[in-house]
């Protein structure tokens, strides 16, 4: 197998290979965000933008709703340790309860795949520029 280095320039990745670092307790300059980015995987629900333009979010539930099993199939296939949603509003609006099979225990969501349980972090999207 051949490991390709990709240049990935931009926010985005700054910004997520920075959470990463964050949750797996690694200091900020210890590791570059290009070593840290071939440790995450990024998947993206919303390919119509987002802020104002989310509204509702009722594209992305449809998405959700419609594409379900291949969602579950990927993350599935990603095994993850920890989920970190990108996105409030699609956060809150419970998709992950909803159509991906996420459970609520206690006051924390969790998914439960490959037997093991994997918290689900809500935060901002690396791409809101008004985040705080």
């Amino acid at each position: 197998m051949k490991l390709v280095v990709m240049s990935w320039k931009g926010k985005m990745r700054e910004r997520n290979s920075a959470i990463y670092k964050v949750v797996a307790g690694i200091e900020i300059n210890e590791m570059s965000d290009s070593d840290a980015a071939i440790h995450y995987a990024v998947m993206d629900l919303n390919k119509r933008g987002g802020g104002a333009d989310i509204k509702g979010a009722l594209h992305i539930q449809e998405y959700c709703k419609y594409y379900k099993e291949f969602i579950k199939k990927e993350i599935q296939i990603i095994n993850p340790d920890i989920v970190v949603w990108l996105g409030t509003k699609t956060y809150d609006i419970d998709l992950h309860i909803n159509y991906l099979g996420a459970k609520q225990i206690g006051d924390k969501i969790y998914f439960f795949i490959n037997d093991k349980e994997i918290p689900i972090l809500r935060m901002w999207h690396t791409s809101y520029y008004q985040g705080k």
